[in-house]
């Protein structure tokens, strides 16, 4: 039985507890405190979690393992898993969603202990040469022929152009908040710093700089992708630089979903209701349980704690109506103003690998424009979705299989209401714009989660925008409390809990922030049942 002084407050024993069940190496026995067992069986709560993904399951494994068996899951999809969506295709997989391993957590110490960590090798990198080549080796091509003669020295200019974005990038990430800076979004000062860069160029010729100015837009392409934002005039420096974006990030040949099975193995299938939409969540103090969720087939569940692990997308649309009392208004303008977005992979799959006679083994093409707008906001809505596209990698884990990276919320709303039929025709024409080389051909299959449209989770992930942090903390901070009608606790009881990716303050638009939030509530949740 974990026991604690009898001075500490329940918040000081939950952070206790966080910091002692931090995601970091730790064998499957650690989960928490150990509670006493008549006291369990005499204050056994009941506990809805709504949401089967990372969060919510990882906060139905804290439960159980520490005695909390009067729990149900309820999701509204089909499937398991949530923005965790590993999809089988012949012989290997995609991921629609999350593919990467943020760090050393307990996402990648069990992939290791099950011998999952097949890290995918990059082919080996031929030298650059944009002139002859148009990025031959897995690089960079362009929407046109390059004359040599206009651009000497050209691989130069790349090399120095493509470092010093890197450098302009990390120095407004991590010096930006402590200057004046930060009176500029992230977006606003990068450009600022890389104009400023490219005017120092005085003997360069107007073409080399739109060279280089095309570099920059694919970069910026790639970061709004990364970010899911619209633009990256919608993150802040000081918030940036909250993310705990330096973590190592391992892309593996396993599908992610089989790594959140083996994290979550303890949660009994049977406490997951699947296809179960939730239509609203009511508190009434006076009722025994005072948590009323309805659902949208018309059941009608009553607990003691509800822990909703909802998309802040989701949130974002239907908070005014899903939760009745309303919640504050401090939690509705940080939901409100939050930053979330979206991100879409578009998988195409052919017969062969055709692009492997001219380009022969790659990781994939990037596109650059030399009339890139960018990051122009009024410039990006006049032109094509497929324009925010910013590369095409050669899938890993599926075969002869090309993964579009589109970033750009508006981008991906407008994709997404598109054919199979026009997203395949517009890709075939813009892989042919650039891999002139080779004939492409039209793809035999096309495949996409479309996740702005999926009612349940609207979005793919959240990003740092201004005031995040302070969003993040009013939006997982419990609500609805109340004192115990069974008298079993002599205190207020959280009656609504929230745990997700756009909840953890470090590692939000990730899947250990999202584990680690649902673990985070938890505990909340255990130390009210802890004695003292």
């Amino acid at each position: 039985m974990q026991n604690f002084p009898s001075n500490l407050s329940d918040e000081q024993k939950l952070r206790f507890l966080s910091a002692n069940n931090q995601l970091k190496r730790k064998s499957s026995t650690e989960n928490g405190p150990q509670t006493d067992h008549k006291f369990r069986a005499l204050s056994q709560p009941r506990i809805i979690i709504i949401g089967a993904g990372a969060a919510g399951l990882s906060c139905a494994q804290r439960l159980l393992d520490n005695e909390f068996t009067n729990i149900v899951i309820l999701e509204a999809q089909d499937r398991i898993g949530g923005r965790i969506w590993s999809e089988q295709i012949d012989s290997g997989h995609v991921e629609f969603g999350a593919q990467f391993l943020h760090g050393k957590n307990i996402l990648y110490d069990v992939a290791e202990q099950n011998k999952l960590i097949k890290v995918i090798t990059p082919h080996k990198k031929k030298v650059i040469d944009p002139v002859t080549d148009h990025g031959s080796g897995g690089e960079f091509l362009f929407d046109m022929d390059i004359d040599a003669k206009a651009f000497p020295h050209l691989e130069q200019v790349f090399i120095e152009t493509y470092n010093t974005i890197n450098e302009i990038v990390e120095q407004c990430k991590y010096d930006g908040p402590h200057t004046d800076d930060d009176k500029l979004s992230f977006g606003d000062l990068v450009k600022a710093k890389f104009c400023h860069f490219v005017s120092t160029k005085h003997n360069e010729t107007d073409d080399v700089k739109a060279y280089r100015m095309s570099i920059f837009g694919w970069l910026v392409r790639v970061h709004r992708a990364d970010n899911a934002c619209k633009s990256l005039s919608d993150l802040s420096c000081s918030e940036y630089a909250e993310y705990a974006g330096d973590l190592v990030n391992t892309q593996l040949s396993a599908p992610m979903k089989s790594i959140l099975d083996l994290c979550t193995a303890r949660v009994p299938r049977k406490k997951i209701m699947l296809n179960k939409a939730v239509e609203q969540i009511n508190f009434n103090q006076e009722n025994p349980h005072p948590v009323e969720v309805i659902c949208k087939d018309g059941d009608v569940l009553l607990a003691d704690h509800c822990i909703v692990t909802a998309s802040l997308g989701f949130l974002k649309k239907n908070a005014d109506t899903f939760f009745s009392p309303c919640l504050s208004d401090e939690k509705t303008d940080a939901i409100a103003q939050a930053g979330f977005g979206t991100c879409n992979k578009i998988f195409l799959r052919f017969d062969e690998a055709f692009w492997e006679d001219q380009y022969g083994k790659t990781d994939g093409f990037q596109l650059l424009y030399f009339d890139d707008c960018n990051e122009n906001d009024a410039d990006l809505a006049k032109l094509p979705w497929y324009r925010s596209i910013h590369g095409f990698d050669v899938c890993p884990t599926a075969p002869n299989t090309l993964v579009g990276w589109l970033g750009g919320s508006e981008q991906n709303r407008m994709m997404e209401t598109l054919t199979d039929d026009e997203v395949a025709d517009s890709c075939q024409q813009l892989l042919q714009k650039f891999l002139r080389k080779c004939t492409v051909p039209r793809p035999s299959k096309i495949i996409r989660a479309n996740w702005s449209h999926n009612p349940y989770i609207l979005g793919s992930y959240s990003h740092a925008a201004k005031g995040q942090t302070e969003h993040i903390k009013a939006i997982a901070e419990p609500t609805w409390f109340y004192r115990s009608a069974r008298g079993v606790l002599e205190k207020q009881i959280p009656g609504l809990l929230f745990a997700g990716e756009a909840t953890h303050p470090t590692w939000f638009s990730t899947v250990p922030g999202a584990m680690e939030s649902g673990q985070r509530e938890a505990d909340r949740i255990i130390v009210l049942y802890t004695k003292s």
